[in-house]
């Protein structure tokens, strides 16, 4: 595996050990214990965002809980977002998933949080929508996630993203009864995107979503839905990626962009 320019790490020999081994799994408890303090420093004062998101995955790794490390990073929005950027970092199932009652409350008793109840309105959109992608990396919450993220498609500044999680939560675990009116704030959120941009990415995460969530309908409605989807966007094919179960793949004869979260190509 070729390791990207030095340029994109801090030269450290914590944040070496972490990108050559991707985990800390398997590691001996006392190797791990001893480089505490550097993955503390990483993850306070890496130059690069994701440096510092390594540190506090490896942090996380290091204690077996999430409680300390957790406690320290929400003291301010910034380190915040930085922690939950790590969540999808953490190997290991067990502990990311004991995070799931605090980023839950994130999104659904924002005001309950000090740091944010005191943070301005950028500094809260910001944390919530890292707390959303946060979310959906926790395995056994998925219909729970949906209901919450679900809240989150009619709202201007925050549709966009929710979308974007929600398409990552198992089909199988989407909540029939809530479809109709999702899917009527998903398309208000495409009727309000200007004509020459309905190719974007977000437009066409929207159009992805919408006509999944059309699957849910009656079939009467489910029709209707399918042809006012059919006035927004193409076809796609999206590739998902894991981040704590990451594999190579090839392909050929597609073009493609990226979005934040996914590979959206388009058939030739």
């Amino acid at each position: 595996r070729r390791r990207p320019p030095s340029s994109t790490l801090d030269r450290s020999s914590a944040a070496s050990d972490v990108y050559k081994r991707q985990s800390l799994h398997g590691i001996a408890l006392d190797t791990l214990v001893a480089a505490r303090p550097a993955f503390e420093e990483l993850s306070t004062q890496g130059r690069h965002p994701i440096t510092r998101k390594i540190g506090y995955a490896a942090l996380v790794q290091t204690d077996n809980a999430t409680k300390a490390v957790w406690n320290s990073a929400v003291a301010s929005p910034t380190r915040l977002r930085e922690f939950l950027g790590a969540v999808p970092l953490i190997h290991d199932a067990e502990l990311r998933g004991s995070l799931y009652p605090q980023i839950k409350q994130l999104l659904t008793a924002t005001n309950d949080v000090p740091t944010l109840a005191n943070a301005s309105d950028n500094e809260v959109q910001e944390v919530l929508h890292d707390a959303m992608d946060a979310l959906v990396a926790i395995d056994g919450q998925a219909k729970a996630s949906f209901a919450i993220l679900s809240t989150f498609v009619s709202t201007e500044e925050y549709s966009q993203v929710a979308v974007r999680s929600l398409r990552r939560l198992p089909k199988e675990s989407w909540v029939a009864e809530h479809a109709p009116s999702v899917l009527e704030s998903s398309l208000s959120f495409l009727y309000k995107i200007p004509t020459d941009e309905l190719n974007s990415p977000a437009a066409q995460d929207a159009v992805a979503f919408g006509r999944d969530l059309a699957s849910l309908l009656q079939p009467q409605a489910r029709q209707t839905a399918l042809d006012e989807l059919d006035g927004f966007g193409v076809n796609v094919i999206l590739i998902r990626a894991v981040p704590h179960k990451m594999v190579s793949v090839s392909y050929t004869h597609l073009r493609a962009h990226e979005t934040e979260a996914d590979l959206v190509c388009r058939l030739l």
